[in-house]
């Protein structure tokens, strides 16, 4: 018999143990994540149509985003986003890219 009280099967190996922490944490983490974002979603939706990089639902958005009392994106609005991901995915592209061109050369040396 266990003298931890857990009898057959309680007996956790370290790395477990640190597997279970990281878990933990990364829990309470998310938990705290999804609550401060929650709180402030009107909040930031606000700011965001201050400083027009939103639309109100008077505008007709094109794409309404979700619990924002119909706020969302116009035209012009989408295409400067998708302009953005494409320059994003092109820049990524590169780097792996280049970053594959170095390890090339490497392994040649």
């Amino acid at each position: 018999m266990s003298s931890m009280g857990g009898g057959r099967g309680s007996h956790v190996a370290p790395g477990e143990e640190l597997t279970l922490l990281m878990v933990g944490i990364t829990a309470v983490g998310t938990v705290a994540g999804i609550v401060f974002s929650i709180s402030t979603w009107h909040t930031v939706m606000d700011w965001l149509v201050a400083h027009h990089l939103l639309v109100t639902a008077g505008e007709s958005p094109v794409v309404v985003l979700p619990a924002a009392e119909g706020v969302g994106l116009d035209a012009p609005r989408l295409v400067v986003i998708g302009a953005a991901l494409v320059a994003a995915i092109a820049a990524i592209a590169s780097a792996v890219r280049r970053r594959l061109v170095v390890a090339e050369e490497m392994e040649q040396l």
